[in-house]
């Protein structure tokens, strides 16, 4: 099988031999990504870290800063150290989604 990761117009998609196995979407307001939302439509593949850790760095490589409202995202982020440099001061205010 072959995995990829795609970013284009807002959304970061995992593809699985050109298949669609998982999307998180995102936009851009001020220089700061806002996550609006993860999912994996495969479950157990890890599919959900991997379309975060591809949007945190292209966010890091483009100098933005992150504000996760999906609430997955945001419990990863607050989970690892490393990232909490890229959150913005207010993440976490304003969840839309839950676990």
């Amino acid at each position: 099988m072959n995995t990829e990761i795609k970013i284009a117009d807002g959304k970061v998609s995992c593809l699985e031999d050109d298949r669609e196995i998982g999307r998180l979407d995102f936009k851009i307001q001020d220089n700061v990504m806002v996550i609006e939302h993860t999912r994996a439509f495969e479950k157990g593949k890890g599919v959900g870290r991997k379309l975060l850790v591809a949007a945190i760095d292209y966010a890091k490589d483009k100098g933005m800063k992150i504000n996760p409202i999906c609430s997955f995202a945001y419990k990863l982020m607050q989970k690892d150290v490393k990232y909490h440099e890229l959150l913005v001061d207010e993440a976490g205010e304003s969840l839309s989604c839950s676990l």
